[in-house]
């Protein structure tokens, strides 16, 4: 496995400079959308406003004429960005001590089960293809399960 992990991909150990960063993150923060939205795939977001097919811009503060937001348009607060932030770098430590374990078992290519390093109590279930990709589900519900 590679030298790149979860904790220097996330925590700003780059080549960025802390106002490079700062100015990346109010990006960012200006994509957020309401925090009702959960994905064009439903007719309707978390508080039971309809979707306009094929513009969502009146969940990130834009109606579809730029002039008329969503009336519950609700952006998330900064402790709940922190909150969910904090749950993906979570996450994705997971996946690489899973990963790490995963290819230290298969090697190049083929498919198997260990015990998960990640919960220690369920079975990690995983098949790595010949260009690397891994699919892996651990028995234990809420713990990894990813697909590259």
């Amino acid at each position: 496995m590679s030298d790149f992990t979860a904790a220097g991909f996330m925590d700003g150990r780059n080549s960025r400079t802390d106002a490079e960063r700062a100015g990346k993150m109010k990006q960012r923060q200006r994509r957020i959308h309401c925090k009702h939205f959960n994905g064009v795939i439903h007719d309707r977001c978390k508080a039971g406003c309809a979707y306009v097919p094929g513009h969502v811009d009146q969940c990130i503060g834009r109606g579809v004429d730029a002039t008329a937001p969503c009336p519950k348009l609700e952006y998330p607060t900064q402790a709940e960005i922190d909150a969910k932030n904090a749950e993906s770098v979570s996450r994705f430590e997971k996946v690489a001590i899973a990963r790490a374990a995963i290819m230290a078992d298969v090697g190049e290519s083929g498919l198997g089960e260990i015990i998960c390093p990640v919960c220690k109590c369920g079975t990690l279930t995983y098949t790595v293809a010949m260009n690397g990709h891994v699919h892996a589900k651990c028995s234990k519900s809420g713990c990894v399960c990813w697909m590259e």
